[in-house]
């Protein structure tokens, strides 16, 4: 059985949808929390193709903790736990797939790249660039340089200050031929690919076979071919939906809630009504249903069903007897993170956490 990890996004819905009827009846899944983005549109894609649709809900963060042993298992703890997407629903998925046609890698490979310009003016700002990009917006944000001094003991900063700068600035030395943009392009196949991804896959692997059609070397080729202006913001991807899937291009991308459709003004329309029921919710009153963004709710988990296991690793005496952190700094980063006034704070105190986990399982 044929089945599509499908989400609201633009790779798994291209798949599906060019999935030729010889191979049908198709099986699609999807997991999240109840009306996120990629449950809702998911829905709606699976409706559009006709797939045999299965939807598995995550509505609490209790998985987190009966999962979180397994997942850095299989991961040697290198793959943070707020990235274990998923893992909770392969049992059952396993009960309906016997080949996984995965959507990882179109975003990478066809879908786009960083948003790194040629016009920079030399290569020292191009890798401090390039820096903020993965610390701070290609995912959630992370330590900031001055929550660095802060977050290690004195002496150990001393020995890791200026390390992750000077890595980064390493592995993209191998590229440093080419343009700006295609040192970006190839930093990111072979790290984010070579790690990220691979342990997504790594997981999947541990039960049911995945197939992943955007790796494979013909389109890796063709793709890594083309000027790199043809893949920003996935301008690819959205061609051949528009043009072989049209009825797909009618459903919100999950990452901007905004349509597909390269018709101007149907999108335009849309866009501006979007835009306006955002500022409405906003300044008057939350009248109008807005989807969560994320499949799963990892802030809030730590506020509650995970706060005591959050605390139970940060504030250990195993972990404040090593000497790595400052007490006082993961007192406040805590702190910032219950009080929901600032976003994004999970990208900080994850790392922390699944790293104390790494040493607790091959160091002590």
């Amino acid at each position: 059985m044929w089945v599509c990890n499908l989400s609201g996004g633009l790779d798994s819905r291209t798949l599906l949808g060019l999935l030729g009827r010889e191979h049908f009846p198709v099986t699609s899944i999807t997991y999240g929390q109840r009306n996120c983005r990629d449950v809702v549109y998911a829905k709606e894609i699976a409706r559009r193709t006709g797939s045999d649709h299965h939807w598995f809900g995550l509505e609490d963060g209790k998985w987190v903790k009966e999962w979180v042993d397994f997942h850095l298992a299989l991961t040697e703890e290198f793959h943070s736990w707020i990235h274990a997407h998923g893992i909770s629903v392969l049992p059952s998925a396993r009960q309906l797939i016997d080949v996984n046609l995965s959507g990882y890698g179109g975003g990478i490979v066809v879908g786009g790249t960083l948003a790194v310009s040629d016009e920079l003016s030399d290569r020292t700002a191009f890798l401090c660039y390039l820096f903020r990009l993965y610390n701070q917006r290609h995912t959630w944000p992370s330590i900031t340089e001055e929550e660095e001094e802060c977050l290690f003991s004195d002496s150990l900063y001393r020995r890791l200050r200026g390390r992750a700068f000077s890595s980064l600035a390493y592995e993209v030395s191998r590229y440093e031929d080419d343009s700006f943009r295609r040192q970006a392009e190839a930093f990111k196949m072979a790290n984010h690919d070579g790690r990220f991804i691979h342990n997504f896959l790594v997981i999947n692997d541990s039960h049911f076979e995945n197939v992943c059609p955007f790796y494979d070397y013909r389109v890796v080729e063709f793709a890594y071919a083309l000027p790199t202006s043809f893949k920003n913001d996935k301008r690819l991807l959205r061609a051949l939906i528009n043009r072989t899937m049209p009825g797909l291009a009618m459903i919100p991308y999950n990452k901007d809630n905004l349509l597909v459709t390269d018709r101007r003004l149907i999108k335009a329309s849309c866009t501006i009504i979007e835009k306006l029921k955002r500022q409405v919710n906003r300044h008057v009153y939350p009248v109008f249903r807005q989807y969560p963004t994320l499949y799963a709710d990892y802030e809030n988990y730590l506020r509650t069903d995970l706060r005591e296991w959050g605390e139970s690793i940060l504030f250990d005496k195993r972990t404040t007897d090593r000497g790595i952190y400052n007490p006082q700094f993961l007192q406040s980063i805590w702190a910032r993170h219950q009080s929901s006034r600032e976003l994004h704070t999970i990208g900080k105190i994850a790392p922390i956490m699944t790293y104390e986990m790494m040493l607790r399982r091959f160091y002590d």
